[in-house]
Formats: structure tokens, sequence, C-alpha cells
């Protein structure tokens, strides 16, 4: 009863193949084919599974170049027309790269061989694919950091400075860091000064590649303060001096020298009229330059206070016979000029009464100088 009734259902099946034409076959077999009129054994094979189709899978190219610390995605590419999956990659070179998922990073300098696979299904299955990878060492910039210094004083600790790290590394991870040195030392004068990286760095990883800076050094500054002077109309100027110094390195040797100046900027000098005038230090030129390495940095001014010249006007002795008047004869004696100024009205002197009598004082009067300050500079005592 049961075979009857499976031959009853296979004729059926045959019967409708018989009455459908062409049938699509694709899906199991991949090919167009014809339900009429098949042969016993066309039917089996029909419905036999194929065996597995190989296809040819490939990287976008054999070989890759990249840098330490790159960061690539994988990719292959397959001539089915399906989109390959249950792809795998691989490398045996895990001290150059890892790789997770299809991200590819690169752990130092070398070359890596990338190995991209396929988990095998029931339908088909890509051949393994091989690329190999070169990974170059990144460029790292370094560069010697800019300094400066005052004169006299110790050089500054020297930097360098870093561009093109992978994110995260720091100067630790360098193997051997160059040297970095200059020329300049406590003594070196004001000017620039090479800062030197040296050719000695070295790194698995990266390509070092050097930058120079420089070091400047300043002067220094140096404080003086001045002491007050004065002197009398008609006199040289006395020697300037100064009670500190203060700032001088290493040393040396500084001359001082100062300008006093009057209200129009001319030196001060014998003939400068009656007044205060202030005394300003400077720096000496000197043929080592020394003095370059210095500026005056709060420095106090010296004043030279110019008093007036004292003069006399001396009433000379006479004796005169009575005329009714208290002038006298002879004029009084006046004490020398400074050079360049003269008397432009004589003094007189007269007698304290008209009247006959001895031991009459005479009494001098009337000097008029000019000095280009209207007399002031000088103290006239009448005697």
């Amino acid at each position: 009863m049961v075979a009857r009734i499976g031959g009853l259902l296979l004729l059926v099946f045959f019967i409708f193949l018989g009455t459908s034409g062409n049938v699509e076959g694709s899906w199991l077999s991949g090919n167009r084919t014809s339900f009429n009129r098949l042969s016993a054994r066309e039917y089996r094979s029909l419905f036999t599974i194929p065996a597995t189709n190989k296809l040819t899978m490939k990287f976008d190219s054999a070989t890759r170049t990249a840098s330490y610390g790159d960061t690539i995605f994988l990719h292959v590419s397959t001539t089915h027309w399906d989109n390959v999956t249950n792809i795998y990659y691989s490398t045996p070179d895990t001290d150059i790269v890892t790789i997770r998922d299809t991200i590819l990073t690169f752990k130092k300098f070398g070359t890596a061989t990338i190995y991209a696979g396929q988990t095998k299904t029931a339908w088909k299955e890509a051949s393994n694919a091989m690329q190999v990878v070169t990974v170059k060492k990144r460029k790292l910039i370094l560069t010697a950091v800019n300094k400066t210094k005052i004169y006299g004083s110790d050089n500054p600790a020297l930097e360098i400075s870093y561009s093109g790290f992978v994110t995260g590394e720091t100067p630790a991870v360098i193997d051997h860091l160059p040297t970095i040195t200059t020329t300049a030392d406590k003594t070196s004068p004001v000017g620039n000064y090479p800062i030197t990286l040296g050719s000695d760095g070295f790194d698995d990883c990266y390509d070092l590649q050097t930058v120079n800076g420089t070091l400047a050094i300043t002067r220094a500054p140096l404080t003086v303060n001045v002491d007050n002077k004065s002197k009398v109309y008609g006199d040289a100027n006395p020697a300037f001096t100064y009670s500190t110094l203060s700032g001088i390195q290493n040393g040396d040797l500084i001359t001082v020298n100062y300008t006093c100046l009057d209200v129009h900027n001319n030196p001060v000098d014998y003939k400068t009229a009656v007044g205060n005038y202030p005394i300003v230090p400077t720096l000496s030129s000197d043929p080592a330059n020394i003095a370059g390495n210095y500026f005056l940095s709060g420095s106090t001014n010296g004043t030279l206070s110019i008093i007036p010249k004292a003069i006399n006007v001396r009433a000379q002795s006479e004796s005169k016979i009575y005329d009714g008047t208290t002038g006298a004869v002879k004029s009084p004696i006046v004490d020398p000029l400074v050079t360049g100024d003269v008397i432009t009205t004589n003094p007189v002197q007269v007698f304290n009464s008209r009247n006959v009598g001895v031991g009459k004082t005479l009494t001098p009067s009337g000097l008029v100088i000019n000095d280009g300050n209207n007399g002031n500079n000088y103290a006239v005592t009448y005697i």
C-alpha cells in the first residue's frame, strides 16, 4: 500500500514536470536545464550536489608600503560575481604588524607577509591570497629649542622638541637620543651661538631628522650709583666718581665714563653758568668690547653743583681836600674775573661824610660784570 502511494506521488511529480516546460535550475547547478523527456540517469544527476567551486581571491596589490604607526584596512576581491564572505587575515610576522578584524597596524620597521583566506562553505571557497607589506621608519623631526641667557650666567638646560610621534608615544621610546650641545659657555660674549643635535641618535621605528637651534646671549645689567660733586664757577670740573658698581660678571674690568651737559647739551666746563647739572654714567669702549656685554640699568645719576665765584671789591685808601662832596678820586680794586668775563661798569667808592676829618670810611659799589649770566656767576663782596 505504501509503495503504491509513493509510486503514485512520483508519477504525479513527473507529470507536473512534463507539463511545465523549461524550469530554472540555477539554484542547483548554475545551468538552465530542460526537464522534458530526461533519462533516468539525467534525473538522478539533476538532484546531485555539485563539488565546491574554487574562486580566485586577491589583494588590491601584491605589495604595499606603509610607515611605522600607520593603520590601514585590508581588502580583497574575487573573480566571482557574489561577495566574498567569511574572510580571515593572518600573518607570521606578529612582531612587525598586528591584525584585528580588517585593520592592520604596524608595530616596527621591517617586512611582513599578510595572508587572506576564506572559511570553507558548502557552495564555494576562494583560494588564499598573499600581500607583502614593507614597513618604513616613520619620520620624526627633532628640533633643538631656541634658548636665551644673560651674559655671565650658566647655560640654560638644552631641550629638544619632537614632531611626528605615533599617538601615545614619547621620547622615552627612542632607542638612543642624539646629543645636544652648544659652543657657548659662561664667559662667551654677547651674540648668537648654535645649539647642535648630534648624528649619534637612532631608533628602530623612527627616522630621526634633526634641526639645530640657537642660543642667544644678551647683555647683562650693570648698576652705577654716581657721587654728587660741586665746584666754583670758573674752576675745572672735578673728577667724577661712583659709590657703587654692581652686576660685573666673570671678573671683568669695567671703566665707567661720565657725561655732564648743560641745558643746551653742551659739555659743562669752567665757563658753564651757576646751577645744577646731572652727571650721567656711561660705559667706555675698549678693544675687547667687554663693555658691550653690559647695559646700564637702575643707575643713579650724580649732580654737579656749580656755585658762584666769590670776588672782593676793595676800596682804596685815599685823602682829599675838602670839596663839599663825598666823592673819591680813586677806584676800588676788583679781584680777577674768570677768563672771558669783563667789567662793563667799574665800581666807585665814596666817603661816608663830606666833612673834614680823619678815619673816614670809604665804601665801594656799582660793579657790573658781563659773564653771560647777568653777573650771577659771581658773589661780590664790597670791602
